[in-house]
This record gives structure tokens, sequence and C-alpha cells, in this order.
């Protein structure tokens, strides 16, 4: 399942990042500012969702199934 978590960075979003991976879904991680997890295969992008055009188009290429915020 095509996956979008945001605020990835955060308490939550750590913590169901390794949950999701494991499972085999892909994952689109939203977060502030560039962050990585160097062990799990996710796409992290940076987003200022104040400003609809830098997210819009991600959102759109990448179709989640799932949001998770």
């Amino acid at each position: 399942m095509r996956v979008l978590l945001t605020g990835a960075s955060g308490f939550i979003g750590r913590a169901l990042l390794p949950i999701l991976s494991q499972q085999g879904h892909q994952i689109l991680a939203w977060s502030r500012s560039a962050f990585s997890e160097e062990d799990i295969a996710v796409s992290w992008q940076a987003v200022n969702l104040n400003q609809s055009t830098s997210y819009r188009s991600q959102l759109s290429d990448f179709a989640p199934e799932a949001v998770i915020h």
C-alpha cells in the first residue's frame, strides 16, 4: 500500500516508520525539515504545508492509498 506519513520526524512518525516499512508498504514521509532514517526504505520530503505548490505535485504523483497524520 502507498502510505503518506505527515509529521514523519515526530514521536509517532518515527515509531510508525519501521512498522510500515517491515510490512512492505511504500512510504512517502513528510516533515518540516529534511530528515532520514538510514535503515528504512522511505522517500523523505521536507514540506511546508502553508505553501500548496510545494506539496500538491508530490501528492498527485505518489497517489497515496492511506494518509497518516
